[in-house]
């Protein structure tokens, strides 16, 4: 089964098998014989034969047909160390002997396998594959024809042992996922036929990839292939046929796939020569077509279903780098891009369409010492890898998980501990109300920007804006039509006068602002809750004054520090929710139509302001990646949900800026009724 400038073309003759008369040459047959049955007993236990003695398969007589053969058995061990058999021992054949039946010469490589063995089984015998060799080539190849036009596309399935290749970072102008994507195109193309698997091995002590090496710059070229969607298994130590190990592992886990009904799929092996005939040659006798790639100018297709392999001599994989990533021109363009003067076609390329399956097929064959804990090279995960969530509360958590964490918690006291049985009650009670919402209603909210600060990062003014706002509607649950800003500005300047200055965008998009001066601590909190505590006193006199025809349903406020609660007492008199969130993830929730507060959590202003202006979609659409929860690359290119860099959407915010509460006048008449009727 190896290769034929080896196994079929073997010419060289022994002087010592020629010379010492009668005796020295029956010394010689038993020292031959003795090493057969030592070879054949490993090949017994599962082992692989070295790679100049020959396979039994090509000793054997040709039968009648391919179909004919029979089943061999799988190894059961790993690849057995590579064994060389010393000169004296290998069989003497004279010179002028007839050689074995076989292909007498490999054939050469010309853009994919497919033409390589077209043109090596024609039909005038001249290809280099002869006799039944030529015939069952053909009738293969037709066999795979005829599943491509039946409408079956063929599935590829690669065991890459990415280290043997050869790989350089500093070799190409492109970046490393181009380079294994470009890979992987051409191997589809070699064999015409779909990529859906791809496998390797990493030799490493660590269980996950680190944020750290991944903002390196460094390349790593199996964690290019985790972000693609492709399976990495990890051992450790590294000890050699280690990884050739878990091939045969994941080898003998596709066969019993294909024998159990999946669709067949063409396996490949892309690594050096290192023991795995006796695998491949099994996997032939079940059915299966195999494909072993070296980088070392061989390569040998097994038929599936036959018994004999088609040996191929292959480009070097530096050359083949070479062209594939060549800056000047792209050696996989399509046909028609081709020129007369660039010469004859090297390469075809072919479809991937990978199953993802990523880190549920990942095998871990780490060992450690006794000594060693196992723990400090378990990371936590990266974010380009999905396998990373921010502690604490995600940015998609709404008002009720909020209160469902506060629950949870074991200290004491009003912050500390969870709310009381009253609270919890009168809490769940608002909830309810909440989500049985009519059409009309909605939130406001109050911010005070001395507290809760902006930065010139990310999208613009105006978009960060919206999605500041509509980030609130999804933690509450209802939309907001209202906002007030309050913030300390001179007198003497106007609005956008700086290139810092946040409250012209918040004009443009219909806030209310609220310009005080002087500077007093006090001074931006209490015109915020001076316009809560009017639109309660409104909705207790039940005279609204606005284009809108009711009050909010719930507001909240931003603040570091709330001193003055009052007015968010007489909200929860009227009948309106309140919320306040301080600066540092504390917030306190004022129960509507009771007495009760509940204290819960937030995540940092900074930290919600920082993951929204990175966003690509808001966070409370399904199916979207959110940066304290990042999806896998993998997962990116297969969603449904594409990204959205406006999803703010500023201009449709429809605030409301008029006046909806009593003015001073109604006011002072409202207290003069509440007098008399009193």
């Amino acid at each position: 089964m190896e290769a034929p400038s080896e196994a079929f073309g073997s010419s060289s003759s022994s002087s010592g098998g020629r010379k010492g008369g009668r005796n020295g040459r029956l010394a010689s047959l038993a020292v031959l014989a003795a090493a057969s049955v030592a070879i054949g007993h490993l090949r017994s236990e599962g082992f692989c034969a070295p790679a100049q003695v020959w396979s039994s398969r090509q000793v054997r007589q040709p039968g009648p047909t391919a179909r004919s053969a029979e089943l061999i058995k799988r190894p059961e061990k790993g690849p057995a160390w590579m064994l060389k058999v010393p000169y004296y021992q290998q069989p003497h054949v004279p010179d002028g002997a007839t050689r074995r039946e076989g292909p007498i010469r490999a054939l050469y490589f010309s853009k994919s396998f497919k033409e390589t063995l077209e043109s090596g089984s024609d039909e005038e015998g001249q290809g280099g594959l002869r006799g039944r060799y030529g015939t069952e080539i053909a009738e293969h190849l037709q066999e795979r024809k005829d599943l491509v036009a039946s409408g079956i596309r063929e599935n590829i399935t690669v065991f890459w042992d990415v280290a043997s290749t050869g790989y350089s970072e500093n070799d190409y102008r492109q970046t490393a996922m181009k380079i294994m994507d470009r890979t992987l195109h051409w191997l589809a193309g070699m064999l015409d036929a779909t990529v859906t698997r791809v496998e390797s091995v990493e030799t490493t002590r660590y269980a996950a990839m680190s944020q750290n090496e991944f903002l390196s710059g460094e390349v790593n070229w199996y964690r290019t292939l985790r972000q693609m969607g492709c399976v990495v298994h990890r051992t450790w130590p590294p000890i050699s046929l280690g990884k050739e190990a878990i091939v045969f592992e994941r080898f003998r886990h596709h066969l019993d796939l294909m024998q159990n009904g999946s669709q067949k799929s063409i396996l490949v092996v892309v690594s050096r020569d290192k023991g795995h005939a006796g695998m491949l040659e099994s996997a032939q006798s079940e059915g299966v077509t195999v494909v072993h790639i070296t980088p070392t100018k061989r390569a040998w297709y097994y038929p599936g279903g036959h018994d004999f392999s088609v040996p191929i001599v292959f480009p070097r994989w530096e050359r083949i780098t070479t062209e594939l990533f060549s800056p000047k021109l792209d050696p996989l363009r399509p046909e028609e891009e081709w020129l007369p003067r660039h010469g004859p076609k090297r390469w075809n390329s072919g479809p991937i369409d990978l199953d993802r399956a990523g880190k549920t097929e990942e095998l871990d064959r780490r060992i450690f010492h006794s000594w060693i804990d196992r723990k400090d090279f378990d990371g936590r995960g990266a974010n380009f890898m999905g396998d990373w969530v921010r502690p604490g509360l995600r940015l998609n958590a709404t008002l009720q998980q909020a209160f469902e964490k506060a629950t949870q918690r074991s200290g004491t006291g009003f912050r500390g501990g969870p709310p009381s049985a009253k609270a919890e009650d009168a809490f769940r009670r608002d909830m309810e109300a909440l989500q049985n919402l009519e059409e009309e209603d909605y939130a406001a909210l109050f911010w005070n920007y001395e507290s809760h600060p902006l930065k010139n990062q990310g999208p613009s003014q105006t978009e960060m804006l919206g999605r500041i706002v509509r980030w609130f509607s999804g933690f509450v649950g209802m939309s907001v039509k209202r906002a007030e800003v309050s913030k300390f500005v001179e007198p003497w300047d106007a609005l956008g006068a700086g290139p810092m200055d946040w409250l012209r965008s918040m004009a443009d998009l219909d806030f209310v602002i609220h310009r005080v001066w002087p500077p007093r601590d006090e001074a931006t909190n209490r015109a915020l809750t001076r316009s809560v505590g009017a639109i309660a006193k409104a909705k207790s006199a039940n005279r609204w004054g606005g284009d809108r025809d009711r009050p909010p349903r719930l507001v909240v406020v931003l603040s570091e520090d709330l001193c003055f609660d009052q007015a968010m007492e007489d909200a929860q008199d009227a009948g309106i929710s309140a919320l306040w969130i301080g600066r540092n993830s504390h917030a306190v929730f004022y129960v509507a139509n009771s007495h009760e507060k509940v204290a819960i959590r937030t995540n940092l202003w900074d930290v919600i302001v920082k993951d929204l202006s990175i966003a690509n979609n808001n966070p409370f659409d399904e199916g979207v990646s959110t940066p304290d929860a990042p999806m896998a690359l993998t997962e990116w290119q297969g969603q449904q949900v594409p990204k959205d860099t406006k999803w703010g959407l500023p201009q449709k915010l429809g605030l409301d800026p008029s006046q909806t509460f009593l003015s001073p006048e109604d006011l002072k008449e409202s207290k003069l009724d509440a007098r008399l009727n009193a």
